[in-house]
């Protein structure tokens, strides 16, 4: 039975792999290929696993909490990530 996530940032880390089968049978490939799926992360982006280091570590030392407001100058994953850890997802 699959594990059904209680909050997005359990997800964090666990992005799915997929083995290239058709590409290794085409070229004759003597090793496997896989690919990590990283749009399927929960921010869609490679860097979420960064980004939720970055809050907890920021928490865990008393830099930030839930009134901190962060400006993130990119694609959003730290903010994106902040907002769940301090809502009721």
């Amino acid at each position: 039975m699959a594990t059904i996530a209680r909050s997005l940032t359990e997800l964090i880390g666990h992005t799915p792999l997929l083995e290239l089968t058709r590409i290794e049978q085409e070229k004759s490939l003597k090793a496997r290929v896989p690919v990590k799926i990283e749009s399927l992360n929960p921010a869609r982006s490679v860097k979420d696993r960064v980004a939720y280091a970055l809050i907890t570590e920021a928490e865990k030392n008393g830099l930030i909490d839930e009134n901190t407001t962060i400006i993130e100058p990119t694609n959003g994953n730290l903010t994106t990530l902040s907002a769940v850890r301090h809502s009721s997802l």
